[in-house]
C-alpha cells in the first residue's frame, strides 16, 4: 500500500465540495450586492423626495405665518382708527379705540405677540404692553419708513430678551409715511410648529443664523451661525447636497422663501436612510449563511459518495501491488457508474487471482519434477563408476538440468508466494 499522503487541497472530495459551495455562495453574494445597491439607491431617492416635500411644506407653513402677520399689520396701518390716532395722538378717545383694536388683533392671532404703533422718530407710541422702546436703530424701522413692508432677521427683544423676528409696514397719511406698524413674532412658536410637523428641519434667516429648529428650542445664548453652508453660498433657490464625513454623511434639502429670503432646510443621516436596506441585506446574509452551511454539508456528503468508491478501488490495487488480492466488499450494490466500477474491479481482481494461483500451482509442479530429476541424477551418479564416460557426461547434464529446474521453481515460488486471495 502506498504511504504517500496527499494534501487535502489535491483531494477530489475537497475540490467537489468547494465547487458546489462556490456555486451556492457566489450567486448569493451577487444577489445580495445587487439587492443592497438597488435598495439603498431607492431608499436614498425616496428619502430625498420626502425631504424635499418636507422642506417645501415647512416653507409654506412659515410663509403662512408671515402672510398672516403681514396682512394683519397692513390692515392695521390702513385702519381708520390708526389714521385718526396718528393725526391726533393726544386724543384719549382715539387712543382707547386704537388700543381696543390692537387688542382684538392680538387676540385673533393668539400667538403671544403684540402689535405696536411706532412714530416717525422711532419711538414706540401705542401697544398693549407696559414697556415702549426706541427702535429707530432697528433695520425693520428703517425699511418701513422707506415705504417697504419688511420682515427682519433674527433679533433679541429689548423688552423680553426673547428671540424674535419683526414684521413692519409703513403708515401713510396723504401719501407721506408718518409712522409704522410693527408686530413681533416669538420664534419659539415656529420651533413648536417645526417640532410637530418635521423630525429634522430648521429655518435660517438671510444672514445665515438659525431662526428655529425642530429638534430643540434655541435660546439667545445659543445662536447658530450657518452662513458658510452650501445653501447660503450656492446662489440657488433650492437644492440637495450631502455633507459630513464619508461614514457619517447627512443629506440636506433646502428651499428659499421668495417672500422673505429665509431658507428652510430638512435633513437626514445617510445611515438612517439606508438602515432598512442594511437590515434587509443582513437578514438575507444570515439566511444565506445558513443555506451555505447546509449546502456545504450536502456537498461534503455528495463528494464523499463520489470519492469513497474511488478510494476503495485505489486501496485494492495498492494492496494488489503488495501481493494481496483483496476484493472490494463495499459499494457493490450501487446502481450508478461507481457501482459498475467496483464490480468491474472485483472481476479484474478475481481474474488476476486465478492467474496467479495457476502460476503458483505450476511452480510447485515444476519444483516436484525437479526434485525427482535430481534424485534420479543422484542415483545415476552413484553408479557412475560402473558406466562409460559418455554416460557419465549425460548424467552430469541431467543433474545440471535438474538444478536449473529447481532454480526456476524457486523463482516462480518467490514471485507467487505473496499473492493471496
Amino acid at each position: 500500500m502506498s504511504g504517500n499522503k496527499k494534501s487535502i487541497f489535491y483531494s477530489i472530495r475537497t475540490k467537489l465540495s468547494l465547487v458546489m459551495l462556490a456555486g451556492a455562495i457566489i450567486p448569493l453574494l451577487v444577489a445580495v450586492t445587487v439587492s443592497y445597491n438597488f435598495a439603498t439607491e431607492k431608499a436614498t431617492k425616496d428619502a430625498i423626495d420626502s425631504l424635499q416635500w418636507q422642506a417645501k411644506y415647512m416653507q409654506s407653513e412659515f410663509e403662512g405665518v408671515v402672510n398672516d402677520n403681514l396682512r394683519t399689520i397692513q390692515a392695521v396701518a390702513s385702519a381708520p382708527s390708526t389714521i385718526h390716532y396718528m393725526q391726533e395722538p393726544e386724543n384719549q378717545t382715539y387712543i382707547d379705540e386704537e388700543l381696543a383694536f390692537l387688542a382684538s388683533i392680538d387676540e385673533n392671532l393668539y400667538d403671544g405677540s403684540t402689535t405696536v404703533i411706532t412714530g416717525a422718530d422711532g419711538m414706540q407710541l401705542l401697544a398693549n404692553k407696559d414697556r415702549l422702546n426706541d427702535v429707530s436703530d432697528r433695520e425693520y424701522f428703517v425699511q418701513a419708513m422707506s415705504g417697504k413692508t419688511y420682515v427682519s432677521d433674527v433679533m433679541i427683544s429689548r423688552s423680553t430678551g426673547n428671540r424674535l423676528i419683526t414684521f413692519s409696514t409703513p403708515i401713510y397719511i396723504e401719501g407721506n409715511v408718518v409712522g409704522i406698524v410693527q408686530r413681533n413674532y416669538d420664534l419659539n412658536n415656529f420651533h413648536l410648529i417645526l417640532a410637530q410637523e418635521a423630525e429634522d428641519a430648521f429655518l435660517v434667516d438671510r444672514k445665515g443664523y438659525v431662526v428655529a429648529s425642530s429638534m430643540f428650542a434655541i435660546t439667545p445664548d445659543d445662536e447658530i451661525d450657518m452662513s458658510g453652508c452650501e445653501f447660503m453660498v450656492s446662489g440657488k433657490n433650492e437644492g440637495v447636497y450631502a455633507e459630513g464625513l464619508k461614514n457619517n454623511k447627512t443629506v440636506v434639502c433646502y428651499v428659499k422663501s421668495d417672500m422673505t429670503g429665509f431658507t428652510i432646510c430638512s435633513f437626514n443621516n445617510c445611515k438612517a436612510i439606508t438602515a432598512a436596506a442594511r437590515q434587509s441585506s443582513t437578514i438575507i446574509l444570515i439566511y444565506g449563511a445558513v443555506m451555505a452551511l447546509c449546502t456545504a454539508f450536502l456537498a461534503f456528503l455528495l463528494a464523499k459518495s463520489f470519492t469513497n468508491p474511488i478510494t476503495a478501488i485505489s486501496r485494492a490495487f495498492s494492496e494488489m501491488a503488495g501481493g494481496y488480492m483483496a476484493k472490494i466488499d463495499k459499494y457493490c450494490d450501487r446502481k450508478d457508474e461507481f457501482g459498475q466500477m467496483i464490480n468491474d474491479s472485483n472481476a479484474v481482481l478475481d481474474r488476476l487471482g486465478s492467474i496467479f494461483e495457476s502460476i503458483k500451482n505450476s511452480a510447485e509442479e515444476v519444483e516436484r519434477n525437479a526434485d525427482e530429476i535430481s534424485d534420479m541424477a543422484q542415483r545415476i551418479s552413484d553408479n557412475a563408476n560402473e558406466l562409460p564416460a559418455a554416460t557419465v557426461k549425460e548424467v552430469e547434464a541431467l543433474a545440471d538440468n535438474a538444478e536449473s529446474l529447481r532454480e526456476i521453481s524457486q523463482e516462480l515460488g518467490n514471485q507467487t508466494r505473496f499473492f493471496k486471495k
